[in-house]
Order: structure tokens, then C-alpha cells, then sequence
């Protein structure tokens, strides 16, 4: 099969299509894969690849398959848009988009898919995603506290962010705080993201969903429209670029509740992160809004089950704590935070530290031992 091949005949279309069920079924269903990795055999030729998978947190050898790069550009049949990349290395792509694919059974599984090119030939990482959102109880998320930072959003509009690496579950945990507003709130919810990750069913809740590169240019554009729409909440799939930043802080002080994510470790972490996207001169002005805006920060990891699968693990702030909002509009001794998420358990905050004790007996001890050492 010639490398260019811009169409698919049937026999290689019937073999694709095997192969993504084998997929679905295998790795996915029964192996509860996290991430699947599409790519050549590293030294082989370009027609030999592998399926690889992340399960439980550690990467293993799935099945070999042939025509990896053409298995991948399969997956995206029905994105005319972005198909064209595929058949042209000149182009270089790098590419984030939803995709599915069905097992054998014929139940369709959603993927968010990254493609680029690596040592010249197309490598794909998919992640499965979920049919439904999960419940915030199923994910470790107290009702009460997610009760009161939606009602403070409701009120008088506001911030809730998430903060992690990639893979750190924010996506999951954010779709959870909207299924419970949708379960309970005749809201309109305008979702920003790249890609689209969660579909959801309108219960009370009506969504308007965009994806990046398909529905609209990119964030702040997609958050422009949003402002023109008269949302109730807006999700914002990644705050990565100034513009979206100063967008997301306008659509919280003009009485908007905004969900978004922020590329972060630590709360601490997180505050100076979205404040140096700013302009030197505008860095005390954004502190200050940030601090009357933020209804609460969350950081969070995901920890490998002892008996499989994986938890979260979290630190909490909630920006209705004495001295919180001071702390960070001044910006000066934002550790001190890590004291009132200590002492404000009567709000629902936490640090790390406290909620590997409220998990530890789901984790392998060798495990908890080695987070407690590192937190000492």
C-alpha cells in the first residue's frame, strides 16, 4: 500500500476496520486501557507497527498490526478537514480531534486522538473516553462541596479551575461538575474544546458544544462567540494562550460561572502560571481579578490503584477561606495557601498530604510510603 494513498480500497477498509474492533474489544473493553499508541515497529520497516497501551499507568505491548500510518489515518475517514494532513509529510501535521471507532458489537467508542509525525512516520496516541460523564461521588468529589462552589458561581459568576498535567483526569473531573449542573440547573453551558471530549445528554441543562478547529478557529474565538450567546456556564478546554486568559477572567466578572483547565502541578503552582501570561504591567491588575474572581482551585494526579485502575489525588482551595483572596491578589507568600488549604476542611479544602491519608487504603503500600516520603 503506497505510503500517499489518498483512498482506501475494500479490502484494506474491511482489514482497518477489524483492526480498530480488535482494538475497541481487546484494549479498550477488556484491558481498560487509559491510552492506546498506534506507530511503526522502531528499525522496521514503515509498513510493520505495533498497538501499544496504557494500562493502570504502565505502557505494554498490545499486537502488532500492518500499515500502522494508514490505520491512523483510517481512524479519521470522517474528518475531511483533517484527513489531507495525513497524506502529506510536507505538511507536518499535529493534530488533536475526536474520533470513533466501533467494536465488534457495533457500540461506538469515542477517542480523543493526537497525531504527529515521529522520525518521518505518523504516530497516534487515542484516548478511550467515556459514554457518560461520571457522577463527581464516582471521581472522589464531595456533593457538598461541589453544591457550594456551583452556588457561588450561580450567584455571582466566577472561576472554578483545574490544575494538572496531561493525563491528570482534569477533563473527567470537569465533566462531572457539569453533569451534576445539568442534573439539577435549567442552565445553558457553552463547552470550548480541542477536541470535544464528553458528549451529554440534556437533561435540564441545555449545551452548545464547539471543538477547536472544527466549530470554531480557536479558544478565544470560541469564547468571543460565547460572550455573544448569554451562557450560564462556559468550559474552556485549556487556558494556553493570553487571550483566552483575559477572556475567561472577562466572562467571570461580567456574573458567567467559567470551568477551564490550567497546565499545573500544585495550587501554588498554578497562581503564578496564568499571572506571567500577562504583560509585566498588567500582572498586578490580573492578580487582583484573579482574586476576586476564583471561586476555587484544584490540583490533582491520578494514583494507580493496589487492585487495578486508577484514583485521584487531590489538593483543594476554596477562595472563601479568611486570607485566601489576599494572598493572591499581593502575590508575595502564595505557599501560605498550602495553610488554609490545611486548616480549611470545614470548607471542603485539602492538601495532598491529607487526602493520601483519606486513599490510602486503596493504594499499594509501597506506593503510599513513597508519596508520604516525597511530601515530608
Amino acid at each position: 500500500m503506497s505510503e500517499t494513498e489518498p483512498a482506501f480500497s475494500p479490502e484494506w477498509a474491511q482489514h482497518f476496520a477489524s483492526v480498530w474492533a480488535r482494538i475497541v474489544d481487546e484494549v479498550v473493553v477488556t484491558c481498560r486501557a487509559s491510552d492506546v499508541l498506534i506507530r511503526s515497529v522502531p528499525g522496521g520497516e514503515g509498513a510493520q507497527g505495533e498497538v501499544l497501551a496504557r494500562v493502570d499507568g504502565s505502557m505494554r505491548r498490545c499486537f502488532e498490526v500492518a500499515e500502522p500510518m494508514h490505520l491512523i489515518r483510517w481512524s479519521l475517514r470522517h474528518r475531511p478537514d483533517l484527513l489531507p494532513l495525513c497524506l502529506d509529510r510536507a505538511e507536518l501535521p499535529e493534530i488533536d480531534a475526536s474520533v470513533t471507532e466501533p467494536g465488534s458489537s457495533g457500540a461506538v467508542q469515542r477517542f480523543r486522538l493526537s497525531a504527529s509525525f515521529s522520525n518521518g512516520r505518523l504516530v497516534g496516541s487515542y484516548r478511550p473516553l467515556p459514554a457518560e460523564p461520571p457522577s463527581p461521588a464516582s471521581i472522589g468529589l464531595e456533593e457538598k462541596l461541589i453544591e457550594h462552589l456551583v452556588a457561588a458561581g450561580h450567584a455571582q459568576g466566577g472561576l472554578i479551575l483545574l490544575a494538572g498535567k496531561t493525563g491528570s483526569g482534569k477533563t473527567t473531573t470537569l465533566a462531572a461538575l457539569l453533569e451534576w449542573i445539568n442534573q439539577r440547573y435549567p442552565d445553558r453551558i457553552y463547552t470550548i474544546e480541542d477536541p470535544q471530549e464528553f458528549v451529554f445528554t440534556e437533561r435540564r441543562s441545555i449545551f452548545q458544544a464547539r471543538e477547536v478547529g472544527w466549530d470554531t478557529r480557536d479558544f478565544a474565538s470560541g469564547l468571543r462567540t460565547a460572550l455573544r450567546n448569554n451562557p450560564d456556564v462556559i468550559l474552556i478546554g485549556e487556558m494556553r494562550d493570553l487571550e483566552t486568559i483575559q477572556k475567561a477572567l472577562e466572562a467571570a466578572e461580567t456574573g458567567h460561572l467559567v470551568l477551564a483547565t490550567v497546565h499545573a502541578g500544585t495550587v501554588v503552582d498554578a497562581i503564578p502560571r496564568i499571572v506571567r501570561m500577562f504583560p509585566p504591567e498588567e500582572q498586578e491588575s490580573a492578580r487582583t481579578v484573579l482574586a476576586a474572581k476564583l471561586i476555587a482551585l484544584i490540583a490533582q494526579r491520578l494514583l494507580r490503584r493496589a487492585e487495578g485502575g486508577r484514583i485521584a489525588w487531590r489538593e483543594i482551595l476554596v477562595a472563601d477561606g479568611a486570607g485566601v483572596r489576599p494572598t493572591i491578589e499581593h502575590g508575595e507568600n502564595l505557599a501560605q495557601l498550602n495553610h488554609y488549604m490545611n486548616t480549611g476542611g470545614q470548607l471542603g479544602m485539602c492538601t495532598y498530604a491529607q487526602h493520601l491519608e483519606r486513599i490510602r487504603d486503596v493504594l499499594a503500600p509501597e506506593l503510599y510510603q513513597s508519596l508520604r516520603r516525597a511530601l515530608a
